[in-house]
């Protein structure tokens, strides 16, 4: 499999890693098949590897975000290569949205607001451009100060909308003889 532009090989301590998470969905698959299904070990074997096929199959058109470790397992059952090159591929995807900011903003937009997402990657990249980080520790800075701020104007916004309401509450219920005039319109 050709890298791709800056892009490392995994390394033996990856695949070895990903290797035991496998195996173990693969004891899962198994076990179930066995204990649940009621088939003999053979049976839940060539089960497994009919699923395989047709995972491997799913993996070639499903979105990476939805990929699960069954889904994985399933097409190394059948194609390791293929299965690491998913792998790869969701790695590659996942440093994509690292370094745009998009994994942070995950964390404190609600994705049904889409300008709210928006403030925030300008947010971020306004951050980035100032400090150009060289490195992955100088990048997680940027994401730390980017969602400390952001969560800093959330909260100061949510404080200031909950103290006009109730100055505009104890106003009607007569608690303030002063006349009310909201904050934000001087």
């Amino acid at each position: 499999m050709e890298l791709e532009q800056g892009r490392t090989a995994p390394t033996p301590a990856e695949v070895s890693g990903l290797a035991d998470i496998l195996t173990a969905r693969y004891q899962e698959t198994l076990h179930w098949h066995t204990h649940y299904g009621k088939q003999t070990p053979e049976e839940a074997a060539a089960s497994a590897e009919t699923t395989g096929r047709s995972d491997l199959e799913r993996l070639k058109r499903m979105p990476l975000i939805e990929v699960s470790w069954a889904d994985l397992n399933g097409a190394a059952l059948v194609d390791p290569d293929a299965a690491l090159a998913v792998w790869e591929a969701m790695k590659a995807e996942a440093r994509a949205a690292v370094s745009g900011g998009v994994r942070a903003a995950d964390l404190v937009t609600d994705h049904y607001y889409v300008m709210s997402r928006a403030r925030f990657i300008a947010l971020w990249g306004a951050f980035f451009e100032d400090v150009r980080p060289t490195g992955g520790i100088e990048a997680a800075f940027v994401d730390s100060m980017a969602l400390a701020f952001a969560s800093y104007l959330l909260w100061t916004g949510w404080a200031h909308s909950l103290t006009v309401n109730e100055a505009r509450l104890d106003h009607e219920a007569g608690k303030n003889k002063q006349p009310w005039t909201s904050a934000t319109r001087h």
